[in-house]
C-alpha cells in the first residue's frame, strides 16, 4: 500500500504515525507545510499568509498524485490539511486514490465554534473525505454532527515497547511513605488546559510538602502559572521540564505517581492512555472524551468536577491516602484496559485494515 501523508510534521503525532505505518510495510510519503525532520515534500507557504497556503495546496497535492500514485491521501486536522484535501479531491472523479482525514480534538471540539466560516471549512473538508477516522466515540459522535461520511473510531494509544507487564505495574514503589507523592501535569500552559485550577486546588497539598510537582515548560501562559505560583507561595515546589525525546519523557512521565489534567475540551488524549499505561494514576477533569478509556460508573476515584470547588483536592487526597492493595488493584484495571484498547501499533494495523476493505469495496 501507497499513502501521502499530509499533516504538520511540527506535530508529534505525525512522524509517529508516519514511522507506525512504515513499520507495517506501508510506502508513506509525507508533504508538510511546516519544516521538520522527515518531510519528504515541503508544501509552498504563500505570502498572503498560512491560510491562503492551504487553499493554493491542491495544485501541489495534484502533482504529489501524479508522482507517487498513492493507494490513500491520509490528511490530518479538518480545517487545514483536510481542507486542502477536499478542494483537491474535485479533480478526481474515479475511486483512486481513496481519501482519509484524521480529526483531532480540537481541530471538531473547538474550531467550528470559532465562527461561522471555521464551520463551513470543516463542514466542506469532511464532505470531501472517503474515510474519517476519530481517536473516541465522543470526537465521532461530534464529527458526524458537522456532516461527512461515516466514522471511524481508532485510538492513537501507546507504544508497545514503553508499556511495562502487570507485573511491573504491581511492583512500583514511587508511593513511599515519608515522601512527597510525585504529581505531574504534562499538558501545556494556555486556557484550554487551565493548569491554573489545578495550582489552586494543590496549593494547600504542596505547601504541606505532602506532594511534590512537576509541570511543562510550555505553552504561552506559562508566565501567568508562575505569577501565581508565586502568590500562593507554592513556587519553591514546582520544577518544569523541557521537551524531551519520546523515549526519556516516558521515562520521566511513569516516575510520577499521579497525572493531572483539567482540559475543557479533549478527545480520547494520549495523556490519559499513557498513565494507564504505565500505572500513573490519573486525575482528570469530567469529559466525555475520557469515556472510551475512563468509565465514569467505575472509575469515579480518577475523574473530579472542575466546576465544583475543593473536588479536585478531594480526589488527590482519596487517591494518595487509599490503601496501597485497593490502589493497585485500580491501577491494573488501567493498565488492562489500555492492553486491550490503547495499544498504537494494534491500531495502526486497524487503521490499514479500514484502508484495506476501501480500496477492495
Amino acid at each position: 500500500m501507497k499513502v501521502l501523508v499530509l499533516a504538520d510534521v511540527q506535530s508529534w503525532h505525525t512522524p509517529r504515525f508516519v514511522n507506525g505505518l512504515r513499520s507495517e510495510g506501508v510506502v508513506v510519503t509525507l508533504a508538510s507545510l511546516q519544516d521538520g525532520k522527515g518531510v519528504d515534500y515541503k508544501f509552498s507557504r504563500s505570502r498572503l499568509g498560512e491560510f491562503a497556503s492551504y487553499v493554493l495546496m491542491p495544485n501541489q497535492i495534484s502533482e504529489l498524485i501524479e508522482t507517487n500514485n498513492p493507494d490513500i491521501v491520509s490528511s490530518h486536522f479538518a480545517s487545514a490539511y483536510g481542507f486542502s484535501a477536499a478542494l483537491a479531491r474535485k479533480r478526481y472523479t474515479e475511486s483512486h486514490p481513496r481519501w482519509s482525514l484524521h480529526v483531532w480534538g480540537s481541530d471538531i471540539l473547538v474550531s467550528p465554534h470559532r465562527s461561522f466560516l471555521h464551520r463551513r471549512r470543516i463542514s466542506y473538508a469532511l464532505g470531501g473525505a472517503d474515510l474519517i477516522l476519530a481517536d473516541s466515540s465522543y470526537l465521532k459522535k461530534k464529527t458526524m454532527e458537522l456532516g461527512g461520511c461515516e466514522v471511524s473510531v481508532c485510538p492513537w494509544g501507546v507504544e508497545k515497547e514503553f508499556v511495562p507487564t502487570p507485573a511491573e505495574i504491581s511492583s512500583k514503589s514511587i508511593w513511599g511513605k515519608g515522601s512527597p507523592v510525585k504529581v505531574i501535569l504534562p499538558r501545556p500552559h494556555n486556557k484550554i488546559y487551565r493548569n491554573e485550577i489545578i495550582l489552586k486546588e494543590l496549593s494547600d497539598a504542596l505547601r504541606a510538602k505532602k506532594i511534590s510537582l512537576i509541570v511543562s515548560s510550555q505553552g504561552d501562559s506559562r508566565r501567568d502559572f508562575e505569577i501565581l505560583s508565586q502568590k500562593l507561595d507554592v513556587d519553591k515546589r514546582i520544577e518544569y521540564y523541557n521537551p524531551m525525546q519520546r523515549r526519556e519523557y516516558l521515562e520521566m512521565f511513569g516516575g510520577n505517581s499521579i497525572v493531572i489534567s483539567a482540559a475543557r475540551s479533549d478527545s480520547s488524549p494520549v495523556t490519559l492512555i499513557e498513565a494507564m499505561a504505565l500505572g500513573v494514576a490519573p486525575i482528570f477533569a469530567d469529559h466525555p472524551g475520557l469515556y472510551d478509556f475512563l468509565n465514569p460508573k467505575d472509575s469515579q476515584e480518577f475523574i473530579f468536577d472542575s466546576t465544583s470547588p475543593g473536588d479536585l483536592a478531594r480526589k488527590l487526597n482519596h487517591i494518595v491516602d487509599m490503601k496501597s492493595g485497593v490502589r493497585g488493584q485500580l491501577l491494573l484495571k488501567n493498565h488492562q484496559t489500555v492492553l486491550r484498547r490503547g495499544i498504537y501499533e494494534e491500531n495502526i494495523r486497524t487503521t490499514i485494515n479500514i484502508w484495506e476493505r476501501s480500496l477492495h469495496a
